[in-house]
């Protein structure tokens, strides 16, 4: 048998197969998160969010040229597809590879070819259907080029382990070498791959032996900081450092210093080069030579700097080495601030003796003057903490509230108690003792996030929903009840809504198991490959998890499997020795040849098309197309030459990629609150993008540009009662009348009071009529918006508001978290997906407090073909498009039926809850958040009978998913009281309301609860 000839073959079949399986699977539009960003930004070569991508831009912008523009958006997932099954393709011969090398036989038999290429086989089409890989595959993410790249850095490594000739392996370093440059140009994670890569260096030099494991790690550490330290973050800061000398001193152009820096390094690369051949300096020459294909290939953030342009919609700062540097930390996201080996843990307080400690000066181009201005002089700007707080590890450090109340539930932190005294001020502060803090580590961090993710793929889950560690959302579940038990109870108690979901896959173990099965085998052969595929598997798992030191909010936001995808690689390759391990452990039968068909069968048929057959309903993605009609309803539902304030990735790609892509709704200027925080972002406002006319503002740049403080106090100054107008506020709060803080002069908001004047006249001309809303106008409006501590954003947008002064309309978007419209509900015409703001009020209904575009959110609703549409309960629907039906959707329903009511149209009110019932139904969309509101909307019609169904059902959930936390000891205790508490909660309000409203339905309703209480009380005297 030809086994180099079959191996291509059967490699290139993986190849087919996970190239037509994620075709067919494949989204067709955009998805949710950071896809349609990345999409806009590939189309047009923009910049996206930190620290980056510009290699996948470039690629992908390749890729969609072929296309039409209609087709944009699957060619950005069809770009991932191929990016994914060259992955797998190298998986396969990675396996085939080690399975060769384990045999140890120059001339293999038929029956062994046979053996290794079904391990191939195998564990290439396990990571296929692996449901992290499955999900990062079929959409337009950076995730699948990381995975190749780092794939073929494996690879090439083991092709340069067995190679015997010292010119052919160095070749292939060199590869690797520039393999990690380009890596750096589509995810920072990928520098993990060096540890494996200097333990395969590290022992094939020094054996396998505690000295040569000992180097090999010490060496994966020192190349590690090398690669980002040095050449990475080192470049750019020397670079900035020669930017501010050249510009400032000697009045050169802009960048001049990043040109002296990348002259600087390539004559001193060029200088050693010669230097090192002159003198026969083989390794000292190699290892230059390996340096100068990594600057060339990270040099790919080349286009992140010519394309930060301020009149290109996506372009995140980085324009010059400053920002260069800093959008490649990530500073954005306050990535460089986190803790790692020691500091402070969450609730550590100012040091009594000396609270604020001197920081860096931080400076900032300004184009007017051509040179770079000091904002900031660092004085007092670092924050120094009591060091009686400080630990070693720190794994519970940011002090965010959200954050704050994760650590003492997933820790179960009590403290130890420590006096503190600042200002005269002693207090009593529970710090979190050591061993909470390993506990958080190994519960949160290693436990639910990283194992229970890797036991999603290969062991089953229960379902994809957020979990927050409750008994009954995105547990792992194997489909075996003793080994589910401890997290999720007795499933024959859930109910059949959650127990028959589509994305509840239960693979019985039987791919975790081969997994295991195939780690014992490669160290029982080959203990130096084995340490080698540990160190992978570990350095991509565990190593990231310390390294990013996840905290709550993480989980809060969405799910991260996947940054774990290159550990799912490593296992799957274990998967597929394992396959080799079977044939070699089962006792020799009468055909070898048979054994080994046998073996491959079975593991096929038990791993991955079990996998595949399972998962393909909720990965099925060719036919989701609610992110992209979701970002439609919010452009459409915005005025002509609208500003739409939006806040978060959901409310906000959807709508850059309509608009840079497709062209759809040029004239809105989508504004996201939270990037109001950043100069560059401010500065694109002020520039046509598009068909959008500049936002007018009038702050000037001294006011935001990056180092000045982003953060401004609340010293109330205004008089007890009045609402001092907007303009003046911005005008007092960007001058120089500044107060004393923590040892800084900085500029403060002078109160929580705001008011804002209305030209009528301007709206009347614009189009706007009161009278059609049942409304009337008002001379200015006046809001509260109380903080301890207003942004540069607050402040940016209240000058967007003035600056404008109703010239433009302004919308803000419906979204699940409000913070972003600061207060000014009680003023928002309320039109389904976006709130527009005006200056009116109802007009004589003394009951009113809200107002409505019924005709607007009528037309956005009440249609079975629109985008809101949940009843075919033969599809799956994410979490994501779910928690938007619950949590927006259902409330617009609400919102249109109480309109409806005010004007005393009970036909219509029915009609529009009939409405919601029928498009959201329980089966599909849980009856929960706004159904007690739908309920008593039915009785106010006198609908009694639909408002019982609607509250019964509603009950039986609650009652249901309670009673079941109740009836086990969850492994999150603490965590599970948290929901049950909830739900009682929820159901101490029903039995009150109804008590009220619906005395006969009271009565069960109350006897459930007083069931739930008692088993409650009991629950929890066992339990605390």
């Amino acid at each position: 048998m030809d086994f180099k000839r079959w191996n291509r073959i059967t490699g290139w079949v993986v190849f087919a197969i996970t190239f037509t399986v994620y075709l067919l699977t494949a989204q067709r539009t955009i998805s949710f998160w950071d896809s349609p960003e990345f999409i806009s930004a590939a189309y047009k070569l923009q910049v996206s969010h930190p620290p980056g991508a510009p290699l996948y831009a470039m690629l992908a912008r390749i890729f969609m040229m072929v296309f039409p523009k209609s087709m944009v958006a699957f060619a950005g997932s069809l770009f991932s597809v191929v990016c994914a099954a060259f992955t797998t393709l190298l998986l396969h011969f990675s396996i085939t590879c080690i399975g060769q090398r384990l045999l140890g036989k120059k001339e293999l038999t038929t029956s062994e070819s046979i053996a290794i290429l079904a391990s191939g086989l195998v564990g290439g089409l396990s990571l296929v259907f692996a449901h992290s890989y499955w999900a990062a595959a079929t959409e337009a993410e950076v995730y699948t080029l990381s995975s190749v790249l780092m794939a073929a850095a494996f690879w090439l490594a083991l092709k340069w382990e067995v190679e015997s000739d010292y010119v052919n392996a160095v070749r292939w370093l060199f590869l690797i070498a520039f393999i990690l440059g380009l890596s750096v140009g589509v995810h920072i994670m990928n520098f993990a791959v060096v540890f494996p890569i200097a333990m395969i260096l590290g022992l094939k030099k020094y054996g396998f032996n505690w000295k040569g494991v000992s180097i090999a790690f010490l060496s994966g550490l020192a190349l590690f900081f090398l690669l980002k330290s040095i050449l990475v973050n080192g470049f750019l800061a020397l670079a900035s450092k020669l930017e501010l000398m050249m510009v400032n001193s000697f009045g050169l152009p802009f960048n001049s210093g990043l040109i002296a820096s990348i002259l600087i390094l390539v004559g001193l690369l060029a200088f050693g080069l010669y230097y090192t051949r002159q003198r026969r300096k083989i390794m000292a020459h190699h290892i230059i030579l390996a340096i100068a294909l990594f600057m060339v290939g990270w040099s790919s953030y080349g286009m992140a700097l010519v394309r930060s342009k301020p009149d290109l919609a996506i372009s995140s700062a980085a324009g010059d080495p400053f920002r260069l540097n800093g959008y490649l930390q990530a500073d954005q996201f306050d990535f460089s601030n986190r803790e790692l080996l020691k500091g402070q843990v969450y609730n550590s307080p100012l040091d009594p003796k000396k609270p604020f400690l001197d920081g860096d000066e931080v400076y900032a181009a300004s184009y007017e003057q051509g040179k770079y201005i000091r904002t900031n002089d660092g004085k007092y700007m670092v924050a120094n903490r009591d060091s009686r707080f400080d630990m070693f590890f720190p794994r519970v450090y940011n002090a965010r509230p959200i954050n704050a109340d994760g650590y003492k539930l997933w820790g179960q932190i009590e403290g130890r108690p420590l006096r503190h005294t600042l200002n005269g001020n002693t207090q009593t502060i529970h710090k979190p003792t050591f061993g909470e803090n390993l506990y958080y580590f190994f519960k949160f961090q290693l436990v639910h996030l990283n194992y229970r993710y890797l036991m999603w793929n290969f062991a089953g889950s229960q379902n994809r929903d957020f979990d927050s560690g409750n008994p009954i959302n995105g547990n792992w579940m194997s489909g075996i009840g003793f080994v589910d038990f401890p997290r999720v109870g007795n499933t024959d108690m859930i109910s059949p809504r959650n127990m028959n979901v589509k994305d509840k896959n239960n693979f019985y173990l039987l791919p975790f198991l081969l997994g295991l099965f195939g780690l014992v085998f490669l160290y029982i052969k080959d203990r130096k490959l084995g340490t080698v595929t540990l160190t992978f598997f570990l350095a991509f798992g565990v190593a990231i998890t310390i390294f990013i030191n996840q905290m709550p909010i993480h989980l809060a936001i969405r799910d991260r499997d996947y940054i774990f995808l290159a550990a799912y690689f490593m296992f799957c390759l274990w998967i597929g020795l394992g396959v080799l391990g079977l044939f070699k452990l089962i006792p020799k039968i009468q055909e070898n040849n048979m054994k080994a068909i046998l073996v491959a069968s079975l593991a096929l048929l038990a791993v991955p098309v079990q996998m595949g057959a399972k998962g393909w309903d909720d990965h099925d993605r060719s036919d989701d197309d609610f992110i992209y009609k979701l970002g439609k309803a919010y452009l459409d539902g915005c005025p002509e030459n609208a500003l739409l304030i939006t806040e978060g990735d959901n409310a906000t790609f959807p709508l850059w990629y309509l608009q840079e892509v497709e062209g759809y709704r040029t004239d809105v200027r989508v504004i996201n609150y939270e990037l109001l925080n950043l100069d560059s972002y401010i500065e694109k406002l002020k520039r046509q993008i598009n068909a959008s006319l500049p936002v007018k503002m009038s702050l000037p740049e001294i006011s935001y540009a990056k180092g000045v403080d982003k953060l401004l106090p609340l010293i109330d100054k205004v008089e007890e009662g009045v609402h001092a107008d907007i303009g003046q506020i911005v005008e007092y709060a960007s001058s120089d009348k500044k107060t004393l803080w923590n040892g800084r002069n900085i500029n403060f908001i002078p109160t929580t009071r705001f008011s804002m004047r209305a030209d009528t006249n301007l709206l009347r001309a614009r189009g706007v009529a009161p009278e059609k809303y049942g409304c009337k106008f008002v001379p200015e409006i006046q809001w509260e918006y109380a903080k301890d501590f207003y942004s540069i954003g607050d402040l940016v947008l209240l000058d967007i508001l003035n600056s404008n002064q109703w010239e433009r309309p302004v919308c803000f978007a419906n979204i699940d978290n409000n913070i972003h419209q600061m207060g000014l509900r009680w003023y928002f015409l309320k039109r389904g997906m976006v709130n527009e703001l005006l200056p009116m009020a109802p007009g004589d209904d003394k009951t009113r407090d809200l107002m409505f575009d019924i005709e607007n959110m009528a037309n956005e609703v009440m249609s079975d073909t629109t985008f809101a549409n949940f009843s075919d309960v033969s599809k799956y629907y994410p979490i994501e498009s779910r928690s938007i039906a619950r949590n927006i959707l259902r409330h617009n329903y609400f919102f249109l039926a109480d309109a409806y009511l005010e004007v005393r149209d009970s036909a219509a009110v029915g009609q529009v809850l009939d409405q919601c019932l029928k498009m959201m139904p329980d089966t599909t969309v849980e009856f929960r958040k706004y159904m007690f509101d739908i309920g008593k909307t039915y009785y106010k019609i006198n609908e009694r009978e639909k408002a019982r169904t609607v509250i019964n059902k509603l009950v039986d959930n609650l009652f249901i998913e309670t009673h079941h936390f109740l009836s086990f000891t969850p492994a999150n205790v603490w965590i599970t009281r948290k929901h049950i508490e909830g739900n009682m909660s929820i159901l101490e309000v029903l039995v009150r309301e109804l008590e009220t409203r619906d005395k006969e339905l009271s009565v069960p309703v109350k006897s459930k609860y007083e069931m739930l209480e008692r088993e409650k009380q009991a629950w929890i005297s066992q339990h605390f």
